[in-house]
């Protein structure tokens, strides 16, 4: 059976946290919260595909769809709840 990491976000302007689960795990693999920058999220999101599929969710405001266009772009898959 393929791992698959299900990562959820919380996004902020400066800061972005994290919680990423394994398969269907009731406790989180790690909680993390780092820069709100691409270079800071992106080898996060590296590191879990080499391992296994990558599914990941934030919810968004009006204009808070830049980083799912940028996972988007690699090839992760992102969810928005839209509010």
């Amino acid at each position: 059976m393929e791992t698959a990491y299900h990562v959820g976000m919380d996004v902020h302007k400066e800061t972005v946290e994290l919680s990423v689960f394994r398969n269907w795990e009731e406790e989180p693999l790690f909680e993390k919260r780092i820069p709100n920058s691409m270079e800071k999220i992106m080898p996060i999101f590296e590191r879990l595909g080499r391992d296994g599929s990558i599914k990941s969710c934030y919810e968004a405001g009006c204009l808070g769809f830049t980083l799912q266009r940028q996972l988007a772009r690699a090839g992760i898959t992102c969810q928005l709840s839209v509010v």
